[in-house]
């Protein structure tokens, strides 16, 4: 063999094509471009790359395949769920990111290995094995610098330049942190888990990384942000020109920037178009969103932030949308990116070529003059010639412990960043005493932020599904755990629930999906942590996720427990039973714990001689089938909302003006869930003279039935409340939707981005308009003052989770009435109503009361909305 010439990395395919030979596990080895072969039970044979010969690798297979021949990934015919993949390259190969989120592979590699693994690799490449293991416990576990020493000697003093002048010198003791790398559990079958690099038989020196891994860029990010802020951009930029840690600063340029511009309490950042001297500001969405089947369903006016996880958004790495404004951005840093020409015709697909939207590419670097020179190189052709591109200069700054966790929201790394990554204090200093022999977290986290998804099961690793089931114990069960001590593990990241298990037919109610107050950065009494683990366990939505994740679990469980280490098999399979049996807890306890709950509410009333509004109601079991049942629970915003009408009838138009006994009020009750206010109002006005007409309505079947069972408890001798089915993406106008009403009431509705604009509508159509001075001077005196009915809204502000921002689409819909004219081109209807739209009147903070709401629930917004001419 050392006759012929062979990269280095092609010896390592050869080496792991042997040992699984030897185990007698069939492998594809893709020659060329053109032939791969395949060894199994019928021996050897070969094959044209095509995906049409998928189907003929056997399951479980292992296919190997480097980019040695110039291809940007492994053939076709690899692509595949059922076959391990094992795929090298050299760093030229840029898109192997791409690659591996589409090809579904199973693992990463990077150039860390056992010593086991390097003594092997130094014996078949004939090579000095007793140098290779003193450098091996020199320089740590990199065979790539290991051989590239190896083979020319002088080669050593290269690489310590390069160390001291970049990671050496930052990280202050390079060696321990490399002989530290153990700790991340990268033993003998875990070292290929990240990627690896294709060795440099060039003459060329060695760099020390191209592709930048997250343990090297986590080490570069923590010493960049030790420094001052003058030292910074000077370190940055050194750092930015130096061959062998460019690619790994432009990973931690990329992900600060998405820190920064994710955030929605940053400041405008100033842009530049070329030949204009007026500054431009990129603005700050509210909230961010991922993956492209949100970004298909969004409609102006827009308010968010969306990150690519995919290669198909070419030269795009971030959108943000603003009303009808859609700033496309692209980071940048020495050389600049190609042209975004082609990321963003498919970002027009993806966003249904909406016509009304206006386009802009902004060129977003850590030097102005650098992204000036990027934009200059832009030149857009077709649809796109004549959208503005601009120049944005982006510092780098301080990243702090928020900042990263909002980096692990909107983060395309779903496994070994979070496990990887530096831990900092609230001050963004490391911290000195943390390591990754951390006991798993005292404090259970909520399932829907903490349980991986179930499908890419294979990936997760037996400690990542260990601790899963920890948590949930811990959650659940803690009662019958042993001692934290015996378990050892990780401290779990958080993770944003992505449709693992629901139905994505209907939108999410996302009450499943929020994160807890204890997610957030603060400091807790033990009292208060308490508290707050309580409300987790209680949370009956949440418990339903978990139960579906460990049932689906059980149900996938035989790909994940076939392990080819015996011991990691025998673990996995007693993982296995773990999960069966705190299955059959579950179940068991679901008898006990699924049970309706009788909630009783006294609100003190202002309303004649009514002191007091009592209210009983039935929150009934969620369904654990369907998400959209989120209305058989009382929320924080209908409680409040009704302890503030008792409190002042009038200020909410109970009884509204100018309605006297021959013209009936109407009073409708949008998303009623258990009917809190449709029961309130029908108790205040039951005293009045006016005759009234009371209508609840939600969506799901099961919450009218327990509906109409709160109706029924709380009026047993009459029935002041009908209840009816209204689906507010196709409503139906129908009788009683047939006339107008003068109260229309809400808490709690919006949960999804689609549904502010979609109660809008309703709400268009059903809302009493102001009628126009009458002609009969008999009539006058009740009509000329009427200003028409009013829509009050309550709902609470979550700045975390994937409802952060939500509110904020009620001010995108409606526009505030003390800046708004009159507007022609929104009026509708008969020529009387021209010039009349929605508008808010008036807009209210309520703080949170600690007893009420839930957790992820910071504050309270109530809107009072009417028309205006």
């Amino acid at each position: 063999m050392s006759q012929i010439y062979l990269p280095r990395i092609t010896l390592l395919l050869f080496y792991i094509l042997a040992r699984r030979l030897e185990e007698r596990q069939p492998v594809a080895f893709q020659i060329d471009a053109n032939i791969f072969a395949l060894f199994d039970e019928g021996g050897v044979s070969f094959h044209p790359t095509s995906a049409l010969f998928t189907r003929i690798i056997p399951n479980g297979a292992w296919a190997l395949s480097d980019a040695v021949q110039g291809q940007t990934g492994p053939c076709a015919a690899f692509n595949c769920r059922r076959v391990h993949v094992i795929y090298t390259s050299s760093p030229a190969s840029r898109n192997w990111k791409g690659w591996v989120k589409q090809a579904f592979v199973v693992e990463y590699v990077m150039d860390i290995w056992s010593l086991e693994e390097l003594q092997t690799l130094l014996t078949i490449s004939n090579l000095d094995v007793q140098q290779g293991e003193a450098l091996f416990r020199k320089y740590g576990p990199s065979p790539r610098i290991i051989v590239a020493i190896l083979l020319k000697p002088e080669m050593e003093a290269a690489y310590l330049r390069d160390i001291r002048a970049g990671a050496f010198e930052l990280a202050v003791e390079f060696s321990t942190v490399f002989s530290d790398i153990r700790q991340f559990h990268f033993d003998s079958h875990l070292s290929s888990t990240i990627f690896i690099l294709q060795a440099d038989t060039s003459d060329s020196r060695q760099p020390v990384l191209r592709i930048p891994t997250p343990f090297l860029a986590s080490t570069l990010a923590l010493a960049l942000f030790r420094q001052t802020a003058a030292q910074q951009e000077n370190l940055f930029t050194t750092l930015s020109c130096h061959s062998s840690l460019c690619s790994a600063v432009a990973w931690i340029f990329e992900n600060y920037a998405h820190a920064y511009f994710s955030n929605p309490n940053r400041h405008p950042l100033q842009a530049r178009l070329r030949n204009d001297s007026n500054p431009y500001y990129i603005p700050t969405p509210g909230w961010t969103i991922a993956g492209s089947t949100a970004l298909k369903t969004i409609q102006p006016p827009f308010n968010f932030y969306w990150r690519p996880r995919d290669f198909n958004f070419k030269g795009i790495n971030a959108v943000i949308g603003i009303g009808n404004n859609v700033w496309v951005l692209q980071f940048t840093m020495s050389p600049p990116q190609s042209c975004a020409i082609s990321g963003l015709d498919a970002l027009f697909e993806t966003m249904n070529g909406n016509a009304d939207v206006q386009w802009r590419l902004a060129i977003v670097g850590p030097d102005l003059s650098q992204a000036e020179y990027a934009r200059n190189c832009q030149n857009l052709t077709g649809q796109w010639r004549k959208t503005p591109v601009y120049a944005c200069e982006l510092p780098l700054g301080e990243l702090t412990e928020k900042d990263q966790q909002r980096l692990q929201e909107i983060s395309d790394e779903q496994v070994n960043l979070r496990y990887l990554r530096p831990k900092f204090n609230t001050m963004g200093a490391y911290n000195d005493t943390a390591c990754a022999h951390d006991k798993p977290c005292a404090i259970p986290t909520a399932p829907t932020c903490s349980l991986p998804p179930l499908g890419r099961l294979a990936i997760h690793s037996t400690e990542h599904i260990r601790l899963s089931l920890y948590n949930l114990r811990n959650l659940y069960f803690h009662h019958t755990l042993p001692d934290s001590s015996a378990v050892a593990g990780l401290t779990l990241p958080k993770r944003t629930i992505q449709h693992l298990i629901h139905d994505t037919s209907v939108p999410d109610s996302g009450y499943a999906s929020a994160e807890d107050e204890d997610d957030r950065e603060f400091n807790a009494t033990d009292s208060d942590t308490d508290t707050e683990i309580e409300l987790l366990r209680a949370d009956p939505l949440e418990r339903a996720f978990a139960i579906k994740w460990v049932t689906g679990f059980v149900a996938r469980s035989d790909v994940w427990v076939s392990c080819n280490i015996d011991t990691e098999c025998e673990e996995r399979a007693n993982l296995l039973e773990e999960a069966v049996k705190l299955l059959s807890v579950f179940i068991g306890n679901e008898e006990e714990e699924d049970v309706a709950l009788t909630r009783t509410f006294t609100f003190p009333c202002s309303l004649g001689d009514t002191n007091e509004i009592y209210v009983e109601l039935n929150d009934a079991p969620l369904s654990k089938d369907d998400h959209t049942s989120v209305g058989l629970q009382s929320w924080g915003s209908a409680i409040l909302f009704a302890e503030r009408i008792c409190a002042n009838p009038g200020a909410f138009s109970f009884p509204p003006p100018l309605r006297t006994a021959s013209k009936p009020i109407r009073i409708l009750e949008l998303g009623a869930g258990t009917g809190m206010l449709s029961i309130v109002a029908a108790k205040i006005l039951h005293s009045s003279t006016s005759s009234t007409k009371i209508i609840a309505t939600d969506y799901h079947p099961d919450v009218l039935t327990n509906l109409s069972k709160n109706v029924g408890t709380n009026f047993p001798s009459f029935t002041p409340v009908d209840f009816k089915a209204l689906d507010w993406e196709h409503p139906t106008f129908e009788a009683p939707f047939d006339e107008p009403f003068d109260i229309i009431l809400a808490a709690d509705v919006i949960y999804h981005s689609s549904h502010a604009k979609w109660i809008k509508t309703c709400v268009e159509r059903l809302l009493r308009r102001p009628k126009a001075p009458s002609a009969n001077v008999e009539e006058e005196e009740d009509e000329d003052e009427d200003e028409g009915g009013v829509f009050w809204l309550m709902i609470p502000v979550r700045t975390t989770g994937r409802h952060q921002g939500m509110a904020g689409t009620v001010d995108a819909l409606f526009p505030d009435a003390s800046v708004v004219g009159c507007m022609e081109e929104h009026a509708s209807g008969d020529e009387g109503m021209k010039g009349q739209m929605l508008a808010i009147l008036r807009r209210e903070d309520v703080s949170r009361q600690s007893s009420i709401g839930r957790a992820d629930e910071d504050a309270y917004k109530l809107f009072k909305i009417g028309w205006i001419n």
